[in-house]
């Protein structure tokens, strides 16, 4: 059995792996990712537990891709934030609960969702909260009210104040301040400044779930789950198809390098992505479309392709890399193509291979890559480098500019702007260009002229 928990700002990573060191921890949870999950990794009698996920800038994870976990015999449990919203709604068909916030949304103390929602640091910062959660907020004063060190007006009253605020206002700082205003007794005051050194309600419920798995337990079940089939409706199949075509849907070394050429050298680069995007829409709001919709794509690509007939037809599918399944996928999209919002580079990477694809570059830029490809393990060079080329870093960057057009950013910038994890690999692959036009011999001459002439200057 293995665990996989989707984990943010409710604890901290370092705190969780103590924990339950044998789970594999993921990041918040959003649309698409509990499926994804379940259809590549997640297997029957697995455990995903939720904790964490994300609402506002991107979809929450969708009520159907739990009952689809559920289906496929993974046990789905849940609490302290998103976990424990979802389990509420989805308990009656067999998704487990646990904690105290899981309880209070249950049992219809509280049913607004912002009472879980917190400010948070990017990843990079290790989700860290940046504001507290109402719920955290209301129990800690709840507890205060039943040890007696607040009344329950003076409790009602911090409620109503911690409230009124944007949820990413709300800390235990705020409260304290507003207790002051309020005029609430010394000794009420330091109760609440002592309740500052707590862990709030979430990370406390986070943490008893994990300790709970790793004693090889689950939360009860709310009663006996009632029998259920996931309809796989549009909706549903357009998140399957746009999980399919996700940039981290395992492309080939050959897809890949394609991919990493376009980004870095390909004059058209923008208007495929543009398309990538368009296509990205279709598959994620666009709907199904008819099979006479598709015929109508198949003839309208072939008409601009200038493909007379089947055998035309096929031979470009053979060099596009379009099989049957990838065939009948990129008819769908085309035909339900629309206007979407921005979306990160790499989200893009399927939907630009099948852009490559119907614009019937893909075999041309394919064996491009080949070339240079063998041409780098003739020279036997594994990974070029601005040395072995003899060059700078500001070299380079004429010589890109000279042949693309001027850069808006700093290089580094500009590496991550295409979708490159460094400067290092952008630079890796202007290079592979340049060496395959033969700019390497042009500058290693360039650089022994330089280095004559200020040995002549020496000697003389």
């Amino acid at each position: 059995m293995r665990i996989f928990v989707f984990l943010g700002p409710s604890l901290p990573l370092a705190r969780a792996r103590t924990l339950l060191p044998e789970a594999i921890f993921l990041p918040p949870v959003a649309v698409g990712d509990l499926h994804r999950l379940v259809e590549r990794e997640a297997r029957h009698g697995d455990v995903i537990a939720i904790i964490d996920g994300v609402f506002e800038q991107v979809g929450a994870v969708w009520h159907k891709e739990v009952l689809h976990a559920l289906e496929q015999g993974v046990e789905v449990v849940g609490a302290s934030s998103m976990g424990a919203l979802r389990a509420v709604e989805l308990d009656f068909y067999g998704m487990r609960g646990h904690g105290r916030v899981y309880q209070a949304f249950a049992s219809g103390e509280l049913e607004d969702d912002d009472e879980v929602a917190v400010a948070h640091a990017t990843a990079e910062q290790g989700f860290r909260s940046l504001s507290m959660a109402m719920v955290s907020i209301r129990l800690r004063l709840a507890d205060l009210c039943a040890s007696g060190a607040l009344s329950a007006d003076d409790a009602q009253a911090l409620v109503d104040a911690a409230k009124a605020l944007h949820y990413g206002s709300r800390c235990w700082p705020a409260v304290l301040e507003e207790a002051a205003a309020h005029g609430l007794p010394a000794e009420a005051l330091a109760a609440l400044r002592a309740q500052g050194a707590r862990p709030d309600a979430k990370a406390e419920d986070a943490a008893s779930l994990l300790e709970l798995l790793a004693r090889g337990d689950l939360p009860p079940q709310a009663g006996t789950p009632e029998p259920f089939r996931v309809e796989r409706t549009v909706f549903w199949q357009a998140l399957v198809q746009h999980n399919a075509l996700r940039g981290d849907a395992g492309h080939s070394d050959g897809d890949l390098a394609v991919l990493r050429h376009v980004r870095a050298l390909d004059p058209q680069r923008k208007a495929l992505l543009a398309q990538a995007k368009l296509l990205r829409q279709a598959a994620l709001w666009g709907g199904a479309s008819s099979a006479e919709q598709r015929r109508a794509a198949a003839l309208r690509l072939a008409r601009e392709r200038g493909l007379r007939s089947n055998a035309e037809l096929a031979a470009w599918r053979a060099e596009q890399g379009l099989d049957d399944l990838a065939w009948q996928r990129a008819l769908d999209l085309l035909a339900r193509e629309q206007d979407l919002s921005p979306a990160q580079p790499h989200a893009l990477d399927g939907y630009l291979l099948q852009a490559l694809r119907l614009s019937g570059r893909y075999g041309e830029l394919a064996a491009h890559v080949q070339r240079k490809q063998a041409l780098l393990a003739e020279r036997g060079i594994a990974k070029p480098t601005l040395a072995a080329a003899g060059i700078e870093i500001e070299t380079l960057c004429h010589w890109y500019e000279k042949h693309h057009g001027p850069m808006p950013t700093r290089p580094d910038e500009y590496a991550r702007e295409l979708g490159f994890e460094s400067l290092r690999d952008w630079v890796g692959e202007l290079l592979i260009e340049a060496l395959g036009r033969g700019e390497w011999e042009l500058w290693q001459a360039a650089g022994r002229s330089i280095r004559e002439t200020e040995h002549a200057d020496i000697d003389s």
